[in-house]
Formats: C-alpha cells, structure tokens, sequence
C-alpha cells in the first residue's frame, strides 16, 4: 500500500512511491520504495551520514534525482511517512529473524516470514557465497566421502552448530585445523564450509569462506554476514600484521571479538554488529605457538580454549584416514574439491527448515533431544584428564557439536549413525587434549602410559575394547521396567542398549553398529561365527539355519532387530 504523504503529487520525485516504513532488529529505521516497480529499502541514517551515497545507489535503481531539489523533496517524503505507524521489521544479515531463516537471496522456509532484507552494498562479493548448485544426490556423494574421516564429520557437525544459536544459546566454539602445509586441512574445510554455499566463481577456491587476510573490521562484517552459520577462514599465518609477531597479535584478538559476538561501529556505519558466527579455521601454527609469538603465556587458556586446535588424525592420510578407494590423497582431495564444487548450499537450506519446523511442531521436544546428546556426550568423555587443565568448557564445546551433529542426523541431512558420530568427535577431542599437552610440555605432558590407545587386532578384540570403553558409559538402559528410548531417538544411531531378556541381562547393538566395530562385512561374519562358541551372543532358529540378528521388544520403538550380547562382557 503507498503511503500517501501529501496532498499534492510530488513534482519532482511522482517516479518514486512510498510503500511503508519500519525498523532493523538493531531499532535502526528503514524505509521501502518503490521505483519504476522496483521495490528498494533506504537506509533513513544514509541521508544524515552520507546521503550523496544513498542517492546514487537509489539512482542506480532508476530513480532521478540529479536535482538536489528532488533530493530534498524526496527527503521531505520521507520524513512525512515516518510519521505512520510501523508496517514491517528489517534483517540487516543473514541468520534467524522471527522464526525463518534469512539468507541474502530467499528466506526458509518460505512465506513464514515478511521481513524485508537489507544488505550493504559493498558486501555483494561476500554474499554470493551463499548461493546454491547442485543436487541433493550430488551433496549426498560428497557428504559419502566424509563418513569414515573423523576430521570431516566433526566439521560437518560444527557447521551445524551456529544454527542452533536461538534453541539452547551455546558458547561460541572456534577450532582450528593446524598441521603441515599440503596435507589436505584446506581442502576438508572447502568441502565442510560447501553446506552453506560456495562462490561460483571459478578464482575462488575457498567454497564459502575466505582467509585471514583481512583488518579487524572485515573480519567483523564476515562475522556478521555468516551469522549463525558457518565461517571458514584460511591461513592463519596471513592474517593481518607486518611481522609473524603482529600476525600472531591481530588474530589472538580477533578471536576473542568474534567469539563475544560483537563488532564495533565505525565511521559512517555506527551500527554495532551482533552474531553468533562458529568459526573454522586452518593453520600451520598452533594457538600456544601463537602464545609464545606474542610474549604471552603459553598456558593461557582463555585462548586455547576459544580455539581448539585439532591436529592431522595418527596414522591418516594428512587430514584423512579413509581415502575410500583412492589411490592416494592427492586423488581423493581432488574427488572433494570437484563435488564441493558442482554441490553446495541446499543442506544448510535443508538443515534450517528442518529446524524452524521442529521448533514450531513442537520446541520442548526438539530442545529435550539436544540437551540429552549433550548429556549424551559429556558421560562418554568424562573419563578423558588433563594434568594441570580445566576440560569441562571444552567438553560443553565438543558436546554442542556432537548435538548439533545429531540434529542434522536426525533430519537426514548428515548420512551418518550417532554411533559413528560419537567416535569421531570423542577422537577429535582426545586428539586436541594429547596435542596441547604435548605443545605446552612441562606440567602439562600426559603420561604416556595411561594414555596410549593399542589398536585392536581383531573384530573380537574390537568388541571388547568397544564394551569396555568410554562409549559404553552412553548405552541407552532399559532395565528398569518401564523404561524407553529418549524422544527423537534413531535405532540405527544407538551406540547401545543395557536390557534384560526373559531375566537375563544382554547387551543390543544396532546391526550397522556392530558391524562398524568389527571393522567390515567380512569380519562381521568372522566375529559372528566366534561369538557363539564362546556363549556371548544369541541367536534365532534351529539347526543350520541360525540367525544372529534377533527381535527385540524397545519401549518407544516396537520390535525392533539388534544383536544380542550376553551381558557377560566376551
């Protein structure tokens, strides 16, 4: 509807109708026209800051005001209609507004919300990187590759994480992917930050992200701009500084900014920047090094624990264990790149639908199975020390990713099991506690004894390491009469069940589970046709024909099929 601001036809300005006005979530106003059937947002502050700035970006959209009298006229309408009463609300950056998600080009789902977005001008470069290519099977392909890749699955999850910003309000989390130059950090974090979008183009290599190459304040306005999603920013060694001492200095304290969620106004933008933006970062130097650059505790953990260093997997290919079917890293890294390219975008798409409707159907439910994988999580770390060290802000950040992980699980937006997932985020973090020990020495080093982890040498060997391990601690018990899964539960996710059967105790795994832990098809057979004899697992039918996955009655799933242990750990 125009707002009629005179009795009279403007003389000058008649090509201009305005169509309402209304404010940013900063309080800032705004105001809509409408230019030759082009719907335009002017930023009212723009006409007191730099109004020449904002007539000739409205002169782009067609409307003439050469004339200063124009200008001025269309000032004075301006003014006139701000008299009205509020018609819309504005979204300055891409995140969560009113229950829908903001995205630079469309809002999801779609029609849930009428927001109207505004965005500078001089970030176009940066929000095309938001766009979206491919197929869902294509991101499926890719998405394949990271299954088996602790490294990969834990950036997927974390790339999750910024999304769930309004549901449970986590701390922020910044992890940093440090190794040798060439060892395919770079890459895995192209492919990771592909779920949010990638630039076309072509000269751009980083998918979505960018690098540390930056000042303060761009670094600032991409905190914003990737608000709760995902920013990936390379080579931490280029960030802003004339000296490897400099550069450690500025990026110390641009992780200490971003991660308190706050820019600060400048010159002709006052407007203080608010986000909640996860970061991805990789890294030939590690944030103790960086300590020790800058003259500064090496132990100081206020830094190394808002960025979490994450070294190359121990006997891995770089940054990868499974090259699946590759020759060799060079050829799998290519493979990642090539689909990060041609598919990207639509998961995260898919990723905060899925979110707004979860949090619409019903929020207490969707907020309970959050809580309870981070629960989940904390008790399958809880055994993990750090001489001289407090874990328990850096379990709540593993912990968040492992939840946001499960989310995307849940939605099938991530082709994992929790199970997997749990193993490979516990990893990553077990990694990340060995390499700070390991760089900060003294009082800090881990014993090595107690620390060491002897590879299983066979699926049998396997199964008792996985009972008797950290992951038993998160076996879901149903022993009490009475008892069910939590709510949103996924069986084929399940690390394990604690049950009695007809009075007896028994362990159930998932089939795809207990297969992982075996190591594979084959060996799955193998350790089937060892179990028995040893009386450790049950079994259905008679005679030859005996089958080893059997039924079992879950309160909250039905009958479902698993494999039977024993309790009696083989």
């Amino acid at each position: 509807m125009t707002i009629k601001t005179s009795r009279k036809s403007p003389l000058l300005t008649g090509n201009i109708k305005i169509s309402g006005h209304g404010p940013s979530e900063s309080g800032e106003p705004f105001v809509r026209l409408d230019v030759g059937g082009k719907r335009v947002l002017v930023r009212v502050n723009n006409l007191l800051l730099s109004p020449n700035v904002e007539f000739a970006r409205l002169q782009n959209h067609g409307a003439r005001l050469l004339d200063r009298n124009a200008r001025d006229e269309l000032t004075r309408r301006i003014e006139a209609a701000r008299r009205e009463p509020a018609s819309f609300n504005v979204a300055t950056r891409p995140g969560w507004h009113q229950g829908a998600f903001v995205f630079p080009d469309a809002i999801v789902p779609k029609g849930w919300s009428d927001v109207e977005i505004y965005l500078e001008d001089d970030g176009a470069d940066l929000y095309r990187r938001f766009r979206c290519c491919g197929t869902h099977a294509g991101t499926m392909q890719l998405f394949a590759l990271f299954a088996g890749n602790s490294r990969l699955m834990f950036g997927a999850a974390l790339a999750c994480v910024g999304a769930l910003s309004p549901v449970i309000r986590p701390e922020h989390v910044a992890v940093d992917f440090v190794d040798d130059p060439g060892n395919g950090k770079t890459s895995g974090a192209v492919a990771i930050s592909s779920i949010w979008g990638s630039d076309p183009d072509p000269n751009h290599r980083l998918g979505s992200g960018t690098t540390w190459k930056n000042t303060d304040y761009a670094l600032e306005k991409y905190a914003a701009a990737y608000n709760n999603m995902l920013l990936f920013l390379d080579e931490v060694d280029s960030a802003e500084g004339d000296d490897p001492k400099a550069t450690a200095n500025s990026l110390l304290k641009a992780i200490k900014d971003i991660s308190g969620g706050k820019g600060k106004g400048r010159g002709n933008d006052p407007d203080v920047r608010t986000s909640y933006t996860p970061i991805l970062s990789t890294s030939n130097v590690s944030v103790p090094q960086m300590l020790a650059l800058t003259k500064r505790r090496v132990d100081d953990f206020s830094y190394i624990d808002r960025l979490l260093d994450i070294p190359a997997p121990a006997g891995g290919h770089g940054f990868f264990e499974n090259l699946h079917g590759f020759s060799d890293l060079a050829k799998f890294r290519d493979r990642l790149m090539e689909l990060a390219c041609l598919h990207y975008g639509s998961a995260g798409r898919a990723y905060v639908w899925h979110i707004a409707h979860a949090l619409r159907d019903n929020r207490d439910e969707f907020v309970a199975f959050l809580k309870g994988r981070q629960e989940q999580y904390q008790r399958a770390v809880a055994h993990l020390k750090a001489p001289g060290r407090k874990l328990l802000r850096v379990h709540g950040k593993f912990a968040t990713i492992y939840a946001a992980g499960c989310a995307a699980i849940r939605f099938k937006i991530l082709p994992f099991t929790e199970a997997d997932l749990l193993e490979a985020i516990t990893s990553c973090e077990r990694d990340h506690i060995a390499f700070i020990a390991k760089e900060l020495g003294g009082v800090y080093a881990l014993d090595a004894g107690k620390t060491a982890v002897n590879t299983p040498r066979t699926p049998y060997e396997a199964l008792k390491a996985y009972l008797n391990g950290p992951l038993a601690k998160t076996f879901i018990d149903l022993r009490t009469p009475g008892a069910s899964v939590p709510l949103g539960h996924v069986h084929a996710s399940a690390p394990g069940y604690l049950a009695l059967y007809r009075g007896k105790k028994e362990i159930w795994l998932p089939y795809a589970c207990f297969e992982r832990i075996a190591g594979g098809p084959a060996k799955c057979q193998a350790l089937k046709a060892e179990l028995p004899a040893k009386r450790l697992i049950a079994s259905e039918g008679q005679g030859q024909r005996q089958y080893f996955t059997v039924k079992r009655d879950i309160l909250g799933l039905g009958r479902v099929r698993v494999i039977a242990l024993r309790a009696r750990s083989p």
